[in-house]
This record gives C-alpha cells, sequence and structure tokens, in this order.
C-alpha cells in the first residue's frame, strides 16, 4: 500500500521529467543545424538546475542535497546486497541512487560549462565570451570534443540510472518509475526485508 508519509517532492518530480524533456530536446538539437534552438533550450536547462541545487537546500526532507550524501563503503556495501538480492531499505534515497543522482547532475553542469564556453566561441555571444577571447582554436575544437563526449557520456550513465531502476523496482517491489510520477513512496511492508 503506497502512502503519502515518505511521498517524493512535487518539484523533484516536476525537476526531473522537465530535465528528462529538456535533455532528450537538447540531444537531438545539438547539431549545428539547430544552433538557436539548442541554445534557448541550454539556458532552460541552466535554470532548471540552478532551481534545483537551491531547493536542494531550501526545499523538502527528500530533496535536501544532505540526504543524498553517502560514503563510498555505503555505496559498495548497498550493491554488495543488492546483487545478493538482499536489499536494505532507505526510506529517502538509497546509496547506489543518490551517487548516481549526484554524477549526473555534475555531468549536466559540466556539459552546460562546456556549452556556454562554445557559445563564446563559435557564436561570439553568451555570458562566457569575455572568457572565450583569450583562447586559441584549437582550444575551441577540444571545448566542443568535451561537451560532445560528455553528452555521450551522460547518455550512457542514463541507460545505466534506468537499469538501475528497473533492477531495483524489480528487487524492492515497487514501480520506482511510478513514484517518480504519483509521488507516492510504498511503505516498507510492501518491500522485501533485507
Amino acid at each position: 500500500m503506497c502512502s503519502s508519509k515518505n511521498s517524493i517532492d512535487v518539484v523533484v518530480r516536476i525537476f526531473h521529467w522537465f530535465l528528462v524533456t529538456l535533455f532528450i530536446a537538447l540531444f537531438i538539437t545539438g547539431d549545428n543545424n539547430h544552433n538557436t534552438l539548442h541554445i534557448v533550450l541550454g539556458y532552460l536547462l541552466i535554470s532548471l538546475i540552478i532551481s534545483r541545487l537551491a531547493w536542494g537546500f531550501i526545499g523538502t526532507r527528500n530533496a535536501l542535497w544532505k540526504h543524498y550524501l553517502h560514503t563510498p563503503q555505503s555505496v559498495f556495501g548497498y550493491l554488495s546486497k543488492l546483487k545478493q538480492q538482499r536489499p536494505t531499505t532507505f526510506t529517502i534515497h538509497n546509496p547506489a541512487g543518490s551517487m548516481m543522482i549526484l554524477a549526473m547532475l555534475c555531468m549536466l553542469i559540466l556539459i552546460v560549462i562546456s556549452g556556454l564556453l562554445m557559445q563564446g566561441l563559435f557564436e561570439l555571444d553568451g555570458i562566457f565570451y569575455p572568457l572565450t577571447q583569450s583562447l586559441a582554436d584549437s582550444h575551441a575544437f577540444l571545448i566542443r570534443n568535451v561537451h560532445d563526449m560528455l553528452s555521450w557520456l551522460m547518455i550512457f550513465t542514463i541507460v545505466l540510472h534506468i537499469m538501475g531502476v528497473i533492477y531495483s523496482s524489480k528487487i524492492y517491489r515497487i514501480n520506482l518509475a511510478l513514484m517518480m510520477i504519483n509521488g507516492k513512496s510504498c511503505d516498507s511492508k510492501n518491500r522485501r526485508k533485507s
């Protein structure tokens, strides 16, 4: 039975699905044929990231960044138990999921920074334009390659994230994807005990 006691914050859910939509649109428009649209979407992504970063300090309990921080030992310990199909129940975020979220957010920030640098270098515009004036052409193409590489690495990370959600949903006998839609967290009666 699902309850609202440990429900997933509506701001976190909106951020999640807007981020999914924006990243898909950014990935599709990432070639040179859609530069203006890609740049506008990139600025929307910046706004979304800044909003989520702020919400991680002032938001509800399950949105706070302090609940995403776990030691490497707890992450590997959790993964070991999960591999043995002896998952440990967490009321907010499990260590592996938390680290994946933080890694993906950091990667998005790097993608945004490299995108802003590219805007300055190739469009001669944007907030990083003054910083790019002293960079050589070789730097411009290096930054473009880093931006592209990080975007593909993000795709790989998203695939790992989806696989983790599917596996965890099976092990815990809950629909994690549905929880990110309706916000309702299932109580421990429906979960396997560790």
